[in-house]
């Protein structure tokens, strides 16, 4: 499954453990940006929201690791097709509070990466995102802030967990240095949307720029 072209369009994804204020700067970007459409996972259709319902209440024994999985790759799935697809192929800027780097953070502790992607490839069509923003926060920090209790069962695991989950997160951006940028979740929430806005003003300029190039050499 193919994104479609065009100079406009962008996917972009906001990560980072609980507590960070990355939904509260992906709203603010979508506030900021015309073009753009704001989700969430597990979420951002009706299915999806269903199985949101199971993953995210209970305690942190709810389910076995691979059930949780599946149901995270099963809302992914009709996430993206009924969704962000058809949404980033209209031209639209999706941004979206979660993706595969939160599922290889917090499942990643029990389950390969290598099986993680493998599951993104065959049951989600292998499709990522242009441009990740990581909201990086020590859990310490983190716990102090309030939290949705009907949706804390992963921060029942406690701070150890959280820790090796940002571990995981910071694994993965430095990893991609090309699509992901790590922000300071500690600086001022004006600070941290003048940065998220700078970048991706940026990136809309080189994907613009490559558009025109791509016409241009179609028209030779």
């Amino acid at each position: 499954m193919e994104k479609g072209r065009g100079d406009n369009e962008m996917f972009i994804t906001f990560e980072g453990i609980d507590n960070t204020g990355k939904s509260t700067q992906a709203k603010r970007l979508c506030q900021s940006l015309s073009n753009s459409v704001l989700s969430r996972e597990p979420g951002g259709c009706f299915i999806s929201k269903q199985i949101r319902s199971i993953i995210v209440r209970g305690t942190p024994d709810t389910m076995d690791a691979t059930t949780e999985l599946l149901l995270i790759n099963a809302a992914r799935r009709e996430h993206i097709k009924q969704h962000i697809k058809p949404n980033v192929d209209s031209g639209k800027i999706v941004i979206v509070d979660r993706y595969l780097d939160s599922t290889l953070a917090y499942q990643g502790g029990s389950i390969s990466e290598y099986v993680i992607l493998g599951f993104h490839r065959q049951l989600c069509f292998g499709y990522m995102p242009d441009l990740t923003f990581l909201i990086d926060l020590d859990p310490m920090i983190s716990y102090t802030r309030e939290t949705n209790q009907k949706e804390s069962r992963f921060e029942q695991r406690g701070l150890l967990f959280m820790a090796s989950v940002r571990d995981r997160f910071l694994e993965r951006a430095k990893a991609n240095p090309d699509t992901h940028i790590i922000i300071d979740g500690k600086q001022s929430l004006e600070d941290i949307q003048g940065q998220i806005a700078r970048k991706v003003h940026h990136k809309l300029e080189e994907t613009f720029k490559f558009f025109l190039e791509e016409l241009i050499l179609n028209d030779l």
